[in-house]
């Protein structure tokens, strides 16, 4: 890279020895033009803060918005307004072909466990607003092992 960014200051000084430097470095930029409405997957649970009641989504495209479930506490109206507050969404540019919710014993927020397309498994957690990937091992590139994991899923993800 070194001699490539010094080859390119030689061209511009006008050391030109007959050859065209073209840059390797290519940047691109992958935009969506409307977000996708439809859900595959949803969940509740407490992500972001303790005792609060949210839901996470998963959207097609990979996807991911966690929404907290807020209310108006104003003691003049009789009705209580009830309303989803998007907290963030993450985009995973992957297949996402599960998702479960996991609380490990001691805690007071829920983890995501996430299965792909691709064969990966991640676990994630979504403390003070950011998202984290805390595992992300791959079984493959046919996904037999998330296949399997997926059928013995509730097993792992039953709260007693």
């Amino acid at each position: 890279l070194f001699n490539h960014q010094q080859n390119s200051l030689d061209t511009m000084n006008g050391d030109d020895k007959g050859m065209r430097e073209v840059s390797p470095e290519l940047k691109l930029l992958d935009l969506t033009l409307k977000n996708a409405s439809a859900i595959q997957h949803s969940s509740m649970g407490e992500f972001t803060a303790i005792g609060s009641q949210e839901i996470l989504v998963a959207r097609p495209g990979g996807a991911i918005e966690v929404h907290r479930i807020e209310s108006s506490d104003d003691d003049d109206d009789d009705e209580n307004r009830v309303w989803l507050k998007m907290i963030m969404r993450v985009e995973t540019r992957s297949v996402i072909r599960s998702m479960e919710i996991v609380r490990l014993g001691g805690e007071k927020r829920d983890l995501v466990i996430i299965g792909s397309d691709s064969g990966n498994v991640s676990v994630m957690d979504f403390e003070g607003g950011k998202s984290k990937v805390l595992h992300c091992p791959a079984f493959g590139k046919t996904g037999e092992i998330c296949i399997q994991f997926i059928c013995y899923r509730h097993n792992m993800t039953n709260r007693c």
